[in-house]
C-alpha cells in the first residue's frame, strides 16, 4: 500500500488515555497514530525551538523512534516524557552541529571561514526547556500539559488522574520555580512563559510526508543513535528500531491535516584532591616562564552546544611539584602568590620575568594563602590544622597557631588587624594579627547547616563574615555573621556552596561550586539581593573568581572531577551572558584569580601548572 497512513486518519480524536494508547501502540498502529497526532506539536515545538528546520526534522523522527522502543514508567505523564526525550535529542544535535562548525572552520581558508553567530532565540529556548525539564516530576507533567500543550486544567486532570485543584496548584508551583530560575538566567520570566506557550506549533506536512515514505530498511544510523539518546537506552537493538519506523511513518501522518504556523518571536533578554598527576620537570629545566604547551583540542561547550573558544593563553608557569591550591595577586599586580599544596610551600611568581621564589616548608599540606590589603602580611592555612602569619614578601614567620583538624581557609579583616580561620572545629577562631593573640571566635557547634565552616571572607567594613558550611554529606550554605555581636544574621543561597569569592571592593559575592552546576552572585551592599545566576553542565566546580570591579565572573568546572579537562567560562555578571569558554587544564583546576587590572585570569590545577589567560570583555 503506497500511502497506508490514510487508513488511520480516522483514528484522530481517540478518547483513550495516553496509558491505554501506549499499552496498545506496538500492536495497534491506530493507537500510535493518535499518540503522534496528540503530542506531535509539542515535540516539534521543542525541536524547532532549538534547531534548524533540517535538524529539527531529524530530532522529531528520533524522538518518536525512541518512544516506540522505550519503556515509559509513568504512562500518564507521557507528554512530560516526550518533552524530555525531544530536549535530549535536540541538545545532542546542537552539540553535533557545533562540532561540525569547528571542523568546517578548521578546513576553510581564514578569509573563507565566517565567524559563527550564536542564535540567541535557540539559546533562550534551550535555557527555557532545560529549566522545564528540571521541575519536579508531578509539577512538570502538569506544566507541560497545561502550558506547552495548551490543555485546560480539567483536561489535564483527566489525563493525569488528578483533581483540577491539584493540577492548578502544580502548575502554579512550576511557574513560580521557573520565574525564579529564569530570572537568575537573565530571561524575563513573564515573556519566557508566554514565549514557551507560543511555541506550540503544527508539524509541517512536508516532514510527515517524508516520514511516511521512509522505507523500513533505510533507517539511518544517525536516527538510531539519536533515538538511543532520547530514550536513554544502553544497548539498543538497531533491528527493532529499524522495523519500528514503518509504524512511525504511518502513524505520524495523523498530524498531516494540521496547518503550519509561523515561528514564535524570540524571547526578550533581561536587562536586569585527588592525587595530582605525576609530570615532573626535566632536571635541566629552568625555573621561569616556559613555552606554552599546546592547548587541549577544541570541543563543544555542553552548556549551550556552542564550540569552545581557542584557549587565550599568555604564559604558563611551571615549577610546582604538587597541585596549585590557591592563587592571589598583590595589589600592584607584580607578584602572583601560589600555594603549593603537597609540596607544603608557597611560591611568589614575578609577573615580569616569570621567575619564582619559595618560602620555607610548612608543617602540612597548604590549603590557602591570603594577603592583607596593604600587602605587608600573609596568612597560610594548612591541612594539619596549622595557621601561619608571615611577613610579605620575605616570608618571615611572625606567628603560628595550631587548630584541631583541617584548616580550609583564612581571611584578613579589611584593616588587616584580625585574622579568621575556617576548619573542622566548633568555632571560627579570630586572632589579633599584631601580637598573634586570640580575639574570640564564632561558635558554630550544632549548627543545622553543617558541622563546620569551609571558607571565610570579610565584608568591606569588617562587620560581616561570610562562611561556607561543610555538611556531613554535602556542602552547605553561606551564612553571614555579625562579627561584633558574634551571631548569625543571614543565610544565603539557593545553591550549596562549595566555594565563594568577593570582588575587590567586597560589593559582590559569588557563591556556588562544589557539586552544583550553577553559581549565584549577590549584591552585598543591597541587602544581599541576588543579581544573577549562571548555569553550566558540569557538576564539579572547584574555583570561582570575580574581577576587581565585579562585572566579570570566571567559573572553572569539570564533568568527572579529575577525569576530564576543566572548562573556564567567563560571564558578564550584569547580563548573565557567557563571553567565552575554553578548555584549561587537562585535569581538575583548583584555583583561580583575576589580576588587579582585570585583564588577566590565572588558573592553577592538579597538573602543577599555572596558566595566565587574556580576559575577554563584552566588547571583544
Amino acid at each position: 500500500m503506497k500511502h497506508p497512513f490514510r487508513t488511520f486518519l480516522s483514528t484522530r480524536g481517540d478518547s483513550r488515555s495516553d496509558a491505554e494508547l501506549l499499552a496498545a501502540a506496538r500492536d495497534d498502529r491506530g493507537a500510535f497514530t493518535e499518540l503522534v497526532a496528540r503530542h506531535g506539536p509539542l515535540v516539534w515545538s521543542v525541536c524547532r525551538g532549538l534547531l534548524s528546520e533540517a535538524d529539527a526534522e531529524d530530532a522529531f523522527q528520533a524522538t518518536f523512534l525512541a518512544l516506540f522502543r522505550a519503556t515509559v514508567r509513568d504512562e500518564s505523564a507521557l507528554a512530560s516524557w516526550l518533552h524530555g526525550a525531544a530536549l535530549r535529542v535536540s541538545l545532542a544535535l546542537r552539540r553535533e552541529a557545533g562540532r561540525r562548525r569547528v571542523r568546517e572552520r578548521a578546513v576553510a581558508a581564514p578569509e573563507a571561514a565566517p565567524e559563527h553567530c550564536p542564535d540567541d532565540w535557540a539559546d533562550t529556548m534551550a535555557t527555557v526547556h532545560r529549566e522545564v525539564a528540571r521541575l519536579p516530576a508531578a509539577d512538570r507533567a502538569a506544566f507541560v500539559l497545561c502550558v506547552l500543550e495548551g490543555l485546560t486544567q480539567s483536561e489535564a486532570a483527566v489525563r493525569l488522574g488528578r483533581t483540577p485543584g491539584a493540577v492548578a496548584g502544580q502548575v502554579a508551583r512550576a511557574k513560580q520555580r521557573l520565574v525564579v530560575r529564569l530570572t537568575g538566567r537573565g530571561i524575563v520570566p513573564a515573556l519566557a512563559a508566554l514565549g514557551t506557550a507560543a511555541t506550540v506549533r503544527a508539524v509541517p506536512p512536508g516532514l510527515v510526508a517524508r516520514v511516511v515514505d521512509l522505507p523500513p530498511n533505510a533507517v539511518s544510523p544517525k536516527l538510531v543513535n539519536l533515538a538511543k539518546g532520547g530514550s536513554g537506552m544502553n544497548a539498543p537493538s538497531v533491528k527493532v528500531i529499524a522495523a519500528a519506523v514503518v509504524g512511525v511513518a504511518i502513524l505520524a501522518a495523523g498530524v498531516l491535516a494540521t496547518t503550519e504556523t509561523p515561528p514564535a518571536p524570540p524571547l526578550a533578554a533581561a536587562t536586569d584532591t585527588g592525587t595530582p598527576a605525576e609530570n615532573p620537570r626535566p632536571k635541566n629545566e629552568p625555573n621561569g616562564p616556559q613555552p606554552v604547551p599546546a592547548p587541549p583540542e577544541s570541543g563543544i561547550d555542553p552548556t549551550d552546544g556552542e564550540p569552545l573558544d581557542k584557549p587565550p593563553t599568555k604564559r604558563t608557569f611551571t615549577g610546582h611539584k604538587s597541585s596549585v591550591t590557591s592563587l592571589a595577586f598583590t595589589s600592584d599586580g607584580k607578584t602572583l602568590v601560589a600555594a603549593g599544596g603537597g609540596e607544603k610551600t608557597v611560591r611568589l611568581w614575578n609577573m615580569a620575568d616569570g621567575t619564582s621564589t619559595a618560602w620555607p616548608e610548612h608543617s602540612g599540606y597548604v590549603r590557602a594563602t591570603v594577603l592583607t590589603r596593604d600587602g605587608a602580611t600573609a596568612a597560610v592555612a594548612c591541612a594539619d590544622g596549622a595557621v601561619y602569619i608571615r611577613a610579605f614578601p620575605s616570608g618571615k614567620e611572625l606567628h603560628s597557631f595550631k587548630l584541631d583538624g583541617d584548616v580550609c581557609g583564612v581571611a584578613f579583616s579589611p584593616d588587616g588587624k584580625t585574622l579568621a580561620a575556617a576548619g573542622f572545629g566548633d568555632t571560627i577562631p579570630l586572632w589579633t594579627v599584631a601580637d598573634g593573640k586570640p580575639a574570640g571566635g564564632l561558635t558554630v557547634k550544632g549548627d543545622k547547616w553543617g558541622r563546620a565552616p569551609g571558607e571565610v571572607l570579610f565584608s568591606a567594613d569588617g562587620r560581616r563574615l561570610f562562611a561556607t558550611y561543610v555538611g556531613v554529606e554535602v556542602a552547605g550554605f553561606v551564612c553571614v555573621w555579625d562579627t561584633e555581636k558574634c551571631e548569625r544574621v543571614a543565610t544565603l543561597g539557593a545553591v550549596k556552596a562549595g566555594c565563594m569569592t568577593l570582588d575587590a571592593n567586597a560589593r559582590r559575592l559569588a557563591v556556588g561550586g562544589g557539586f552544583e552546576d550553577r553559581v549565584e552572585v549577590y549584591d552585598v551592599a543591597d541587602g544581599f539581593k541576588r543579581l544573577r545566576q549562571v548555569r553550566f553542565d558540569e557538576k564539579h566546580c572547584r574555583c570561582l573568581a570575580l574581577c576587581p570591579d565585579g562585572k566579570l565572573l570566571a567559573t572553572v568546572s569539570a564533568n568527572q572531577g579529575n577525569k576530564s579537562p576543566a572548562i573556564v567560562r567567563v560571564w558578564d555578571v550584569d547580563t548573565g551572558k557567557k563571553l567565552r569558554s575554553w578548555k584549561a587544564h587537562n585535569v581538575w583546576a583548583t584555583a583561580a584569580a583575576f589580576s588587579p587590572d582585570g585583564k588577566t585570569l590565572a588558573t592553577g590545577g592538579d597538573d602543577k601548572l599555572i596558566h595566565l589567560w587574556d580576559v575577554p570583555t563584552a566588547e571583544k
